[in-house]
């Protein structure tokens, strides 16, 4: 089965999502790892199993703490998706990313999807699970 990552910075959404994924994808919640950090990502990312990763836009890394070497020459105002989503499927090409964002990104590249967050969450965790369910299978 897939390895579901989840990583979002802003912590209140991450309770939200892991809460849901708990909840409502309990069959899935054993293969599905969290962090707020991008640095933190890119050290989960693995060659061997396949990856699904809903992610948020932005990162504040210096601000957690997995801050680390791996991204560390990266200006805050470049680890964003698109960043997160090259060096993961630098690591895995079977990586799927998704980002999760109030804004849809201006490019899709080494993205495979957005998901609206700019939406009531009844509206906008169903769908990061319909993503996941249907990504999973």
């Amino acid at each position: 089965m897939k390895k579901v990552m989840i990583v979002q910075s802003n912590p209140t959404w991450m309770a939200i999502l892991k809460d849901a994924i708990n909840k409502q994808l309990t069959e899935l919640a054993p293969n599905v790892i969290y962090t707020t950090s991008f640095d933190h990502a890119i050290d989960l990312a693995t060659k061997e199993e396949e990856i699904l990763v809903i992610c948020s836009d932005m990162y504040h890394d210096r601000d957690s703490e997995h801050y680390g070497s791996v991204t560390e020459k990266l200006p805050d105002n470049e680890k964003d998706s698109l960043s997160l989503a090259k060096l993961i499927k630098s690591i895995n090409k079977k990586s799927q990313v998704y980002v999760f964002s109030d804004y849809a990104p201006n490019t899709f590249s080494n993205l495979d999807g957005y998901i609206s967050k700019n939406v009531p969450t009844d509206v906008s965790i169903p769908k990061v699970l319909q993503t996941i369910k249907r990504k999973i299978n």
